[in-house]
């Protein structure tokens, strides 16, 4: 007799038996066993047997035994395949079989509600194409790797398939199976509802749900795949989930664990709901593996493959065709997560994404993490779209996506890489890298061959950070377009000892930065060190940049020394108050500011509420150094209150700003300009600017001045044509303690100086001094020079101050035209180092073929307290008329300057208030200044004059004239007047011919020397 028919017999003696003994509850426990598990006839005579009652493991169970056996694989087939809450039934497992398939031919779905085991170490195959569920109390007991799927049939190679849906006897199937066959496009789900106790994890943590030995593999092929609440565990092992509609899935072994091979397949969904749980945390984390269609990881739910030991991590691998979303949290607060952890000594494994659309949303988590020693897992993402975007309910947590190293932890955090056509990082979402312990940070790579935004209502995040001793990690962006607003942050800073990790971003097409959150907090780039750790290196590259209402950063608040920050662009637009710097408020040194932009930059206005400017800016708040600040670009716009400028506020040195415009540069409105300022005790840097054509109006500034104990920088300029008007100023000054910086202008073409004449402001170039410090040099080189409507060159000093006034050095190789005055305060063009207080004033040199002073313009070196300066010109010609006029004068102890002019050619001075001017004050106690003239010829005409006028108790100047002839006309006057008494002379030596005719005079109250030679008339 068959061992099947001796068993059935035996059976059925069995249950006779319990019938007799146990009436009507017996038979209902026998039918309800059957009525459950119910074996085929299709295997025939080795047809699957069920045996109950039977002691396993100290228990009741229901035992299945049967089968066919075909080499290491047995096989049994049932038409319905249930397993009640609170049933136990476990599979034989004879010598040498290491498969046990079991196969469902009926209609309708296993419920597996108990526990469903295996008598042994073999692997327990599932397969019901019309769909499996296992209850809240579903429990696996089994030795092996455990495989549920609802495919129509498994493949065993070239010698066939064990087919549930065409069921038959199964052939020669001694191999292992090697592919699951989907032909049905509704195929059936699977949901796992499993929350059974299932163990400790090696950290002690309780684990809930189905659960195979650690090692093994444990796998669910759908179909629809639904974990709802429950839980599935592989520790050290592998769990793997694939949503298959249509399609053969390839199986593998190794080890004798199964696993998927999911290529060319039609997918189904995948979900994980209400607090699901995935697991293969270990000693070494397992493998997870995911491949579905729409795979959704909500309310909480969890998927981690964790290392808590010394072995080395698995990979975490979710693969979904259209989408993949992580979401939310769970109602008790616990974020829906995948996570690849180290929290030992062995490194993590990675964590790979791939799905056209990647979604982490409402404060939810993606994450490698190390806590230990071993090092962090890398974070792989590929997707067409990336959105990481929302809070949790309590706003407590935004989504993230992020590589870190925890705090106390040793090991180097993972790189997180991110490739996708768009990334959205939005409303409180986070992506980075970061290092809170000794270890150093990952790198962060975005490559959005499209799009990155990074914004929302609240403060969005892309960072990489370090936050302990370990350097942080760089972060770099490679995109079509970046955009960043609504006060959203890209960012890679140094919160600690460790250095900062630079920030680089490639940008195809362009980058936009800009925006507020409601907050107040403004958008920003910035790579920063904010404590002994030293800040990184910030580059952009792009052809187009612009940024509004929003900052870019490159500093240090710390011990550290700030990264350099580098713009390479064709077109940068900044304005709303948008601010591009580098800045120190430490003692480390500020980074180099550099911006190259192939075709334009344009710098315009404040913020909204004018508290903030736009500009470039290189700062020192401290002892720490300023870096430079360069601009290399064709044309150069800064309008509208906007800056470019170099500080130190402390006593740290200020930073060089160097502009190199190869077309143009234009400095417009109140506000507006080039600076280098040293507000403390360090030094200005200084300004170089280099442009064929530059032009400063409507008051705006290039200004290297100091208002403390540190000196100003230079300022050297070298164009073509320089014009500055209706307000604009040039100025090297000083108004404390520290000296005012040289000043210095090539032109090679002309300098045009035009003071709006409706206006009471003052447009020029100044290297003055207010205080106690020193004006310096300055000096013109140009081929024209022209002054109009009360256009000023000053080097001179405030009423208030006791430093020297600088010297004033003209070279036009052409002309030099002094102009007009202001209509409203009648202030006059000209060229000016006047003393107001009671320092020296500095002198004036004009070196010029033609020098023209008109309309009441001027050319004077006054002195208040201090000793005046001198006035000297050279020229071929010289015209000075209409009330122009050379003034030298003193008002306190010290002598007025001379005036000397030596002309080749002729001077023409005519009209009322025009003429050569060197006086004394009343009450004045210092020596008039002298005038010596020496042209070919000299006209005076229309009450013209030249006069040294001592009205103090000093002596008066004297007047040298040497010519080859002097005429007096129409009321020309010279005179040599003193109240002292002293002083005062006049020597005139004509070569040929002094003429005095209508009115014209000369008058001395001293000794007047005429040349014997020269014809009086």
């Amino acid at each position: 007799m068959k061992t099947s028919k001796v068993n059935f017999l035996l059976h059925a003696v069995r249950v006779a038996k319990f019938a007799f003994f146990g009436g009507l509850a017996i038979t209902f426990s026998c039918n309800n066993v059957l009525a459950q598990i119910i074996p085929d006839e299709t295997l025939g005579a080795e047809r699957t047997l069920i045996t109950p009652n039977v002691n396993i493991k100290g228990a009741t169970a229901d035992q299945i035994d049967g089968g066919a056996i075909r080499g290491s694989n047995i096989f049994h087939s049932f038409s319905e395949f249930n397993i009640q809450d609170g049933q136990r039934v476990y599979f034989s497992n004879p010598p040498g079989i290491n498969n046990i398939l079991g196969r469902v031919t009926g209609n309708n779905q296993s419920n597996i509600l108990g526990t469903v085991g295996v008598k042994g170490n073999a692997n327990l195959f599932i397969l019901n194409p019309n769909g499996i569920i296992f209850g809240q109390n579903a429990r696996l007991d089994i030795g092996g790797s455990f495989v549920a799927s609802t495919a129509n049939a498994i493949q065993f190679g070239e010698q066939g398939f064990f087919s549930a849906a065409n069921p038959s006897s199964p052939a020669l199937l001694t191999v292992n199976p090697d592919a699951l066959f989907f032909n049905q496009i509704n195929n059936k789900q699977i949901e796992n509802r499993s929350r059974v106790e299932a163990g400790l994890n090696v950290a002690g943590t309780p684990l809930f749900g189905l659960r195979v030995p650690d090692g093994k593999s444990l796998l669910l092929l759908g179909g629809k795949i639904v974990v709802d609440s429950g839980g599935l565990h592989a520790l050290g092992g592998q769990v793997e989930l694939a949503g298959v509609t249509v399609g053969r899935l390839g199986l593998t072994f190794n080890d004798n664990k199964p696993s998927i091979n999911p290529e060319k397949i039609e997918r189904a969904d995948i979900s994980l709901r209400n607090g699901a749980s995935v697991s293969t945390s270990n000693q070494g984390g397992g493998n997870i593996r995911v491949f579905g269609k729409h795979v959704t990881v909500s309310d909480g739910s969890r998927i981690e493959a964790n290392t808590l030991g010394s072995l080395v991590g698995g990979e975490l691998n979710i693969d979904a065709s259209e989408i993949l979303e992580v979401v939310g949290e769970s109602a008790t607060g616990q974020r829906s997560e995948l996570v690849a952890r180290t929290t030992g000594t062995g490194n993590a494994g990675n964590l790979t994404i791939t799905a056209p659309v990647f979604r982490i949303l409402e404060g939810a988590r993606v994450s490698t993490t190390t806590a230990g020693s071993g090092k962090a897992g890398n974070l792989r993402v590929t997707a067409s779209e990336v959105k990481v975007s929302g809070f949790t309910k309590s706003r407590e947590f935004g989504s993230d996506l992020f590589a870190q190293t925890r705090r106390g932890s040793t090991g180097d955090g993972g790189e997180l890489a991110v490739t996708t056509k768009r990334l959205l990082v939005q409303d409180g979402g986070q992506v980075g890298v970061s290092t809170f312990g000794n270890g150093n940070g990952g790198k962060l790579t975005i490559n959005a061959s499209e799009l990155v935004e990074v914004s929302g209502s609240s403060e969005s995040i892309l960072a990489a950070n370090t936050n302990g001793k370990g350097k942080g990690g760089d972060l770099i962006i490679n995109t079509g377009k970046l955009l960043v607003q609504d006060g959203a942050e890209i960012a890679a800073t140094a919160n600690s000892d460790g250095d900062a990790g630079s920030l680089i971003v490639n940008a195809t097409e362009s980058v936009h930065v800009r925006g507020a959150s409601a907050s107040g907090n403004v958008s920003e780039l910035t790579a920063g060190a904010y404590a002994t750790g030293k800040g990184g290196e910030l580059t952009i590259n792009t052809p187009l940049l612009r940024v509004e209402g929003a900052d870019i950063f490159a500093g240090t608040a710390s011990k550290g020394d700030a990264g350099n920050l580098t713009i390479n662009t064709g077109y940068l637009f900044a304005d709303k108050g948008a601010q591009i710097s580098t800045l120190t408020v430490g003692s480390g040194n500020g980074g180099r500011l550099a911006v190259n932009a192939s075709k334009q930059v344009q710098l315009n206005g404040t913020s909204d509420d004018g508290k903030q400017t736009t500009g470039f800016f290189a700062s020192t708040y401290n002892v720490g150094k300023a870096g430079d600040l360069i601009v290399d670009t064709p044309v150069l716009i800064v309008k509208n209150g906007a800056q470019v400028s170099t500080s130190t506020i402390g006593g740290g040195q200020g930073g060089k700003l160097t502009i190199k415009a190869s077309e143009s540069v234009l400095l417009e409105g109140i506000g507006s300009g080039l600076s280098s300022q040293a507000l403390s005790t360090g030094n200005a840097g200084s300004i170089t600017l280099n442009t064929p054509n530059l032009t400063i109006q409507k008051q705006a500034r290039i200004a290297a001045e100091t208002i403390n104990k540190g000196n100003a920088g230079n300022i050297n300029i070298d164009t073509n044509k320089l014009m500055i008007q209706d307000g604009g100023i040039i100025s090297s000054a000083t108004t404390n303690e520290g000296s005012g910086g040289k000043l210095t202008v090539n032109a090679t073409e002309s300098i045009q100086v035009i003071n709006n004449p409706n206006e009471q402001s003052i447009t020029g170039l100044f290297t003055q001094t207010q205080g106690t410090g020193k004006a310096q040099t300055l000096t013109i080189n140009t081929p024209i020079l022209i002054l109009q409507d009360g256009a000023q060159i000053d080097a001179g000093t405030d009423i208030r101050s006791t430093g020297s006034g600088g010297d004033l050095i003209v070279n036009a190789s052409e002309s030099v035209q002094l102009i007009g005055t202001t209509a409203i305060r009648r202030f006059p063009s000209g060229l000016f180092t006047a003393t107001r207080g009671t320092g020296k004033a500095g002198n004036i040199t004009v070196n010029s073929p033609t020098l023209i002073i008109r309309d009441g313009a001027t050319i004077s070196s006054a002195t208040n307290n201090g000793a005046g300066g001198n006035i000297s010109i050279t020229a071929n010609r010289l015209e000075t008329i209409n009330g122009g006029k050379f003034r030298t004068s003193t008002t306190g102890v010290n002598k007025a300057g001379d005036i000397t002019l030596n002309v080749r050619d002729s001077i023409l001075i005519a009209g009322v208030n025009s003429g050569l001017f060197a006086n004394t004050q009343t009450g004045s106690t210092g020596n008039g200044g002298n005038i010596f003239i020496d042209p070919r010829s000299i006209i005076l005409r229309d009450g013209a004059r030249i006069a040294v006028d001592s009205q103090g108790s000093g002596k008066g100047g004297d007047i040298q004239i040497e010519a080859g002839a002097l005429t007096l006309d129409n009321q020309a006057a010279i005179f040599a007047e003193t109240a002292s008494n002293t002083g005062g002379s006049i020597t005139l030596k004509m070569q040929e011919l002094l003429l005095l005719r209508r009115g014209g005079k000369i008058s001395t109250n001293a000794e007047l020397t005429l040349q014997e030679e020269m014809v009086v008339i």
